[in-house]
């Protein structure tokens, strides 16, 4: 017996999902692992219960501005140093 997953149907999904006629944002659709690998990989289903990976802004977030290590502080960054063989 396969075992299916209840998965969310988000903004991103058009009229199908899966193969199967999509219930709308926000709706329910019962799926197997396998079926639902690729929508969830395109971001058209999400697992019940997960948020959507954006952090709110508070205190932990950095301020906007220039990266750090950029020119506005005065520093250079060499991301990919210089290889040197003798």
């Amino acid at each position: 017996m396969t075992v299916k997953t209840e998965f969310e149907v988000t903004e991103k999904a058009g009229n199908f999902v899966a193969g199967r006629r999509s219930p709308g944002k926000g709706g329910k659709i019962s799926l197997t692992e396998d079926e639902a690998h690729f929508a969830l990989a395109a971001g058209e289903l999400k697992r019940l219960g997960a948020t959507s990976g954006k952090k709110p802004k508070g205190k932990d977030s950095p301020p906007a501005g220039d990266p750090p290590g950029g020119d506005a502080e005065g520093g250079t960054e060499t991301l990919n140093p210089p290889v040197v063989t003798e």
